[in-house]
Protein backbone atom coordinates (compact mmCIF):
# COMPACT_ATOMS: atom_id res chain seq x y z
CA UNK A 1 0.00 0.00 0.00
CA UNK A 2 1.55 3.03 -1.18
CA UNK A 3 0.80 6.48 1.25
CA UNK A 4 -0.21 9.41 -0.76
CA UNK A 5 0.29 13.29 -0.07
CA UNK A 6 3.71 14.69 0.67
CA UNK A 7 6.54 13.10 3.17
CA UNK A 8 6.83 13.98 6.49
CA UNK A 9 9.49 13.64 8.91
CA UNK A 10 8.54 11.66 12.66
CA UNK A 11 8.61 14.30 15.30
CA UNK A 12 11.66 13.35 17.44
CA UNK A 13 11.06 12.48 20.84
CA UNK A 14 11.39 15.43 23.59
CA UNK A 15 14.51 13.75 25.81
CA UNK A 16 14.09 13.99 29.53
CA UNK A 17 17.12 16.67 30.45
CA UNK A 18 18.34 13.79 32.75
CA UNK A 19 21.87 12.37 31.64
CA UNK A 20 22.46 8.78 31.62
CA UNK A 21 25.51 6.65 31.26
CA UNK A 22 25.83 5.22 27.57
CA UNK A 23 24.80 1.68 27.04
CA UNK A 24 28.29 -0.28 26.97
CA UNK A 25 29.80 1.53 29.39
CA UNK A 26 29.69 -1.57 32.10
CA UNK A 27 27.97 -2.11 35.03
CA UNK A 28 25.88 1.26 36.42
CA UNK A 29 26.83 2.37 40.27
CA UNK A 30 25.44 5.48 41.90
CA UNK A 31 27.92 8.11 42.44
CA UNK A 32 27.62 10.69 44.66
CA UNK A 33 30.46 14.44 44.34
CA UNK A 34 32.07 16.88 46.63
CA UNK A 35 33.94 19.65 46.64
CA UNK A 36 37.18 19.63 47.69
CA UNK A 37 39.87 22.78 48.49
CA UNK A 38 43.20 22.45 47.36
CA UNK A 39 46.00 24.27 49.09
CA UNK A 40 46.40 26.91 46.73
CA UNK A 41 42.73 28.02 46.56
CA UNK A 42 41.27 25.47 43.84
CA UNK A 43 38.85 22.97 43.93
CA UNK A 44 38.50 19.31 42.76
CA UNK A 45 35.44 16.86 42.30
CA UNK A 46 35.78 13.88 44.73
CA UNK A 47 33.18 10.94 43.43
CA UNK A 48 31.97 8.64 45.93
CA UNK A 49 31.20 5.23 44.47
CA UNK A 50 28.78 2.62 45.68
CA UNK A 51 30.97 0.07 44.75
CA UNK A 52 28.50 -2.60 46.13
CA UNK A 53 26.60 -2.08 43.29
CA UNK A 54 28.61 -3.44 40.83
CA UNK A 55 29.11 -7.37 40.13
CA UNK A 56 32.48 -9.11 41.66
CA UNK A 57 34.58 -9.79 39.10
CA UNK A 58 34.79 -13.17 36.93
CA UNK A 59 38.15 -13.40 36.45
CA UNK A 60 39.63 -14.77 39.43
CA UNK A 61 43.51 -15.53 39.59
CA UNK A 62 45.40 -16.49 42.88
CA UNK A 63 48.34 -15.29 43.57
CA UNK A 64 51.77 -15.79 45.23
CA UNK A 65 54.23 -13.68 43.85
CA UNK A 66 54.10 -9.76 43.26
CA UNK A 67 55.99 -7.21 42.03
CA UNK A 68 55.35 -3.52 41.41
CA UNK A 69 57.32 -0.49 39.13
CA UNK A 70 56.86 2.61 37.75
CA UNK A 71 57.24 3.38 34.17
CA UNK A 72 56.05 6.01 31.79
CA UNK A 73 54.01 7.48 34.72
CA UNK A 74 52.21 4.48 35.33
CA UNK A 75 52.36 2.14 38.29
CA UNK A 76 52.11 -1.58 37.35
CA UNK A 77 51.19 -4.39 39.76
CA UNK A 78 51.98 -7.57 38.91
CA UNK A 79 50.72 -10.55 40.55
CA UNK A 80 52.30 -14.15 39.36
CA UNK A 81 51.69 -17.80 40.22
CA UNK A 82 55.32 -19.63 40.94
CA UNK A 83 56.10 -23.53 39.16
CA UNK A 84 56.47 -25.66 41.50
CA UNK A 85 60.08 -25.83 41.43
CA UNK A 86 59.84 -21.98 42.81
CA UNK A 87 62.39 -20.70 40.18
CA UNK A 88 60.37 -18.77 37.75
CA UNK A 89 56.50 -18.43 37.16
CA UNK A 90 53.72 -20.01 35.33
CA UNK A 91 51.66 -17.10 34.55
CA UNK A 92 51.45 -13.26 35.44
CA UNK A 93 48.54 -10.45 35.75
CA UNK A 94 49.85 -6.78 35.64
CA UNK A 95 47.22 -4.59 36.78
CA UNK A 96 48.45 -0.62 35.46
CA UNK A 97 47.19 2.72 36.72
CA UNK A 98 48.22 5.45 36.46
CA UNK A 99 50.26 7.57 39.16
CA UNK A 100 46.94 9.55 40.44
CA UNK A 101 45.15 6.50 40.58
CA UNK A 102 47.95 5.15 42.62
CA UNK A 103 48.11 7.74 44.91
CA UNK A 104 44.12 8.11 45.28
CA UNK A 105 44.11 3.96 45.86
CA UNK A 106 46.67 4.40 49.00
CA UNK A 107 44.36 7.55 50.53
CA UNK A 108 41.98 4.80 50.97
CA UNK A 109 43.79 2.56 52.67
CA UNK A 110 44.81 4.64 55.41
CA UNK A 111 42.71 2.99 58.00
CA UNK A 112 42.85 -0.70 56.31
CA UNK A 113 46.65 -0.76 55.96
CA UNK A 114 47.62 -0.34 59.72
CA UNK A 115 45.11 -2.68 60.90
CA UNK A 116 46.36 -5.55 58.73
CA UNK A 117 50.24 -4.07 59.65
CA UNK A 118 48.90 -4.92 63.26
CA UNK A 119 47.37 -8.59 62.56
CA UNK A 120 50.53 -9.44 61.01
CA UNK A 121 53.01 -8.59 63.68
CA UNK A 122 50.20 -9.76 66.15
CA UNK A 123 50.86 -13.22 64.88
CA UNK A 124 54.14 -13.31 64.44
CA UNK A 125 53.53 -13.21 59.90
CA UNK A 126 56.36 -11.47 58.50
CA UNK A 127 55.61 -8.62 55.22
CA UNK A 128 56.31 -9.95 52.09
CA UNK A 129 59.37 -8.05 50.43
CA UNK A 130 58.94 -8.39 46.88
CA UNK A 131 62.47 -8.44 46.41
CA UNK A 132 62.70 -10.59 43.16
CA UNK A 133 62.10 -8.98 39.55
CA UNK A 134 60.18 -11.35 38.03
CA UNK A 135 61.03 -12.51 34.01
CA UNK A 136 57.67 -12.49 32.18
CA UNK A 137 56.57 -15.64 31.56
CA UNK A 138 54.48 -16.69 28.25
CA UNK A 139 51.36 -16.54 30.18
CA UNK A 140 51.03 -12.46 30.61
CA UNK A 141 48.34 -10.45 30.58
CA UNK A 142 47.72 -6.94 30.92
CA UNK A 143 44.83 -4.96 32.51
CA UNK A 144 44.12 -1.53 32.75
CA UNK A 145 42.27 -0.59 36.54
CA UNK A 146 41.11 2.76 37.74
CA UNK A 147 39.20 1.37 41.07
CA UNK A 148 40.29 -0.74 43.30
CA UNK A 149 38.58 -2.71 46.55
CA UNK A 150 40.55 -4.41 48.95
CA UNK A 151 39.64 -6.90 52.36
CA UNK A 152 40.95 -9.37 54.03
CA UNK A 153 39.95 -11.75 56.88
CA UNK A 154 43.23 -13.25 58.48
CA UNK A 155 45.71 -13.75 56.36
CA UNK A 156 43.31 -14.22 53.52
CA UNK A 157 42.98 -11.42 51.21
CA UNK A 158 41.51 -10.22 48.26
CA UNK A 159 41.62 -7.38 45.66
CA UNK A 160 39.27 -6.55 43.29
CA UNK A 161 39.82 -4.38 39.96
CA UNK A 162 37.51 -2.38 38.36
CA UNK A 163 38.23 0.27 35.52
CA UNK A 164 35.61 3.28 33.99
CA UNK A 165 36.60 4.89 31.16
CA UNK A 166 37.55 8.27 30.49
CA UNK A 167 34.27 9.10 29.36
CA UNK A 168 32.04 7.82 32.09
CA UNK A 169 34.41 9.74 34.15
CA UNK A 170 33.61 13.21 32.37
CA UNK A 171 30.21 12.61 32.64
CA UNK A 172 29.92 11.79 35.84
CA UNK A 173 32.10 15.02 36.86
CA UNK A 174 31.15 17.33 34.24
CA UNK A 175 27.64 16.57 33.14
CA UNK A 176 26.24 16.00 36.90
CA UNK A 177 25.88 12.29 36.02
CA UNK A 178 24.87 10.30 39.65
CA UNK A 179 25.63 7.14 37.76
CA UNK A 180 28.95 5.58 36.23
CA UNK A 181 29.90 2.63 34.36
CA UNK A 182 32.41 0.52 35.75
CA UNK A 183 33.97 -2.67 33.85
CA UNK A 184 35.06 -5.51 36.15
CA UNK A 185 38.30 -6.66 35.74
CA UNK A 186 39.85 -9.42 37.88
CA UNK A 187 40.09 -10.63 41.42
CA UNK A 188 43.32 -11.62 42.86
CA UNK A 189 43.50 -14.04 46.13
CA UNK A 190 46.51 -13.37 47.70
CA UNK A 191 47.51 -13.75 51.47
CA UNK A 192 47.39 -10.72 53.69
CA UNK A 193 51.60 -10.49 53.70
CA UNK A 194 51.44 -10.19 50.36
CA UNK A 195 48.78 -7.83 49.98
CA UNK A 196 50.60 -5.56 52.78
CA UNK A 197 54.06 -6.04 50.68
CA UNK A 198 52.66 -5.21 47.76
CA UNK A 199 51.02 -1.66 49.79
CA UNK A 200 53.97 -1.20 50.87
CA UNK A 201 56.10 -1.20 47.53
CA UNK A 202 53.34 0.82 45.99
CA UNK A 203 53.98 3.41 49.11
CA UNK A 204 58.07 3.33 48.65
CA UNK A 205 58.33 3.15 44.89
CA UNK A 206 56.17 6.45 44.20
CA UNK A 207 58.28 9.09 45.32
CA UNK A 208 60.75 8.10 42.83
CA UNK A 209 58.35 9.58 40.53
CA UNK A 210 57.90 12.82 41.94
CA UNK A 211 55.25 12.26 43.94
CA UNK A 212 55.24 14.41 46.98
CA UNK A 213 52.34 13.71 49.80
CA UNK A 214 49.98 16.36 50.54
CA UNK A 215 50.26 17.36 54.08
Amino acid sequence: MTAKGPLQQAKQPAWPGVAKVRAGEGAIVHVSRRLVPKTNGDTFVELGLRLDEAPVPERRYPADFAWVDIAEGLVRIMFGQRRISGKSLRSLVIVAMTEETARNFLSTCKDFTPKLRTYLERTSIPESTLDVQPEEPDQTVVLMANIVAIAHSGNEACIDFYHASARSLHDAISRSVNQLGVEPLVRIFLTGSLLAGTLAAIERKLPESGFKEAK
